[in-house]
């Protein structure tokens, strides 16, 4: 059974940009992709999921969300995982959160930043 809150955004555009070449001006780049939700997932009020800007965002069977996650566009969540209330989850690629795993992210960044997370269990 699957449960979403309100107040919960499914769908809407990541968050990218490319810059003009010379002008440096920023361009939204386009997102054509979906977000893809699996059996028994929960997702707590005011969360967003962003679709794919290419390929799909993807959340697993069995994952809950806390209240105010973020997941962001072409992130894939695995199965049976819990993301505690205030997650950010920032990507431009693909992330893969295992199986099972319980976490308390602050902040996951990809493309040449730096990942910071905090993992404090594990949940079977």
């Amino acid at each position: 059974m699957d449960k979403i809150q309100p107040g919960v955004v499914i769908g809407a555009d990541g968050f990218s940009y490319e810059r003009i070449e010379h002008s440096f001006k920023l361009e939204r780049f386009p997102h054509i992709g979906g977000v893809k939700i699996g059996d028994n997932v929960e997702v707590s009020s005011n969360c967003s999921i962003a679709r794919g800007s290419l390929s799909d965002t993807i959340i697993g069977d069995g994952t809950k969300l806390d209240a105010l996650v973020h997941v962001a566009h072409n992130v894939e969540i695995g199965r049976n995982c819990i993301l505690t209330a205030g997650t950010i989850v920032g990507a431009a690629q693909k992330l893969v959160i295992s199986v099972g795993a319980y976490y308390q992210l602050k902040v996951i960044e990809c493309k040449n930043y730096t990942r910071k997370s905090k993992r404090i269990g594990i949940t079977i």
